[in-house]
């Protein structure tokens, strides 16, 4: 026969697989969010950094 342990056993696992996956993916989605963010800095930096045109 089944154990009804078993049953709690395996919602366990499930709740802390739920919860994993839901902590990656937020992982990813914050990580994604600074290259973002980066990229948009470098390019800001790189167009302060042109020097203005020289007047004649």
């Amino acid at each position: 026969m089944s154990d009804p342990n078993n049953k709690f056993l395996f919602i366990a696992y499930s709740l802390v697989w739920i919860v994993f996956m839901l902590y990656a993916w937020s992982l990813a989605r914050r990580q994604s969010k600074l290259r973002r963010d980066l990229e948009e800095l470098k390019s800001r930096t790189a167009l302060r950094d042109i020097p203005p045109p020289r007047e004649p």
